[in-house]
């Protein structure tokens, strides 16, 4: 909670676990448009605010199996250097990062002699194989949407279920003791099914590791140029999570958060959760406040507008 000064009460802004169902499944009709964010994202995208949780997010104008299959055909795989990767080593060491915090966080907690683990939604596997360097004995697996994907990583040796996301498919992981969901929350359209999905698959006894990147409210780490793109549509990363957000949107499925990191001061914004049963929905939970999330883009924008230098991505640039 925010502390009081001596000269000021700081004020805890908050809603019901209703408002942040809707702003992570729908668009409402008085949701506020970033209009000055227009040259930054693809033509006829557009990003939000949530009046009453704060939540980011775009339009929502793709369906989630558009938005599935953009990322499966167009991103991974893909020669642009612009595109993800998790081989990309800022992406593997972000990933060290997690595992090393999870044997840290969950010591005690977790018997790591045996440990169960299932990464939702693993891509290109990456996390699976740094969890096996780690944790040679333990039990791995993984789902993910690409059947691409998948084949390559079952000819691996992993065991993986094919399957995306929110769309009402059957998985069970109920004896898995760590679920972990990395910069997977963010890229889809409705994440509020998505982690009702995960709810219903595991036990009461499992903890849910949620990585995305810290951006929002915190020191400015990019320019707005870098953080959208133009040339590919803003809705295959609909939402941008600031810790209270995130906070709130896990308590509001069934996930009780035990520990949340420097997101201040780091890269990644890391929430570890322990599931129980759902709240009701008149429950009230901390939100961001709206017109201070316009204000944080106003400024970021300022500084991306007026940036006097241009930090090169090679160094070409300084070729004679």
């Amino acid at each position: 909670m925010p502390k009081k000064s001596s000269s000021e009460e700081v004020v805890q802004i908050s809603t019901t676990v209703s408002k942040f169902v809707e702003s992570l499944s729908s668009v409402p009709k008085d949701a506020i448009p970033l209009d000055f964010l227009r040259r930054y994202v693809s033509p006829k995208s557009k990003i939000t605010v949530h009046p009453s949780t704060g939540l980011v997010t775009t339009e929502k104008q793709m369906d989630k199996r558009s938005v599935l299959s953009y990322w499966s055909d167009q991103v991974f795989g893909s020669s642009d250097v612009l595109d993800y990767s998790s081989s990309y080593p800022y992406a593997v060491g972000r990933m060290h990062y997690v595992i090393s915090t999870i044997k840290r966080e969950l010591a005690g907690l977790v018997d790591f002699r045996r440990l169960n683990l299932v990464d939702f939604a693993t891509g290109e596997g990456t996390f699976l194989e740094i969890v096996r360097h780690y944790f040679p004995e333990a039990k791995i697996r993984g789902t993910e949407g690409s059947k691409f994907l998948s084949d390559s990583l079952i000819a691996k040796g992993f065991d993986i279920a094919n399957v995306g996301l929110g769309f009402g498919e059957q998985i069970d992981f109920r004896d898995a003791d760590v679920a972990t969901l990395l910069w997977t929350l963010s890229c889809t359209l409705n994440p509020f099914e998505l982690l009702k999905e995960i709810h219903a698959s595991l036990a009461n006894k499992s903890y849910l590791v949620v990585a995305e990147s810290s951006r929002i409210l915190v020191p400015f780490k990019k320019s707005l140029s870098d953080m959208f793109r133009t040339d590919r549509p803003a809705d295959i990363h609909p939402h941008y999570f600031s810790a209270t957000t995130l906070y709130s949107s896990l308590v509001s499925v069934g996930f009780r958060p035990i520990y949340l990191n420097r997101f201040h001061d780091s890269d990644v914004l890391l929430c570890i959760a322990k599931r129980v049963q759902p709240p009701k929905l008149d429950l009230v939970l901390p939100s961001d406040d709206s017109n201070l999330v316009v204000d944080f883009f106003k400024r970021w924008d300022n500084l991306s507008t007026n940036e006097y230098v241009r930090y090169p991505n090679s160094l070409e640039v300084f070729s004679a």
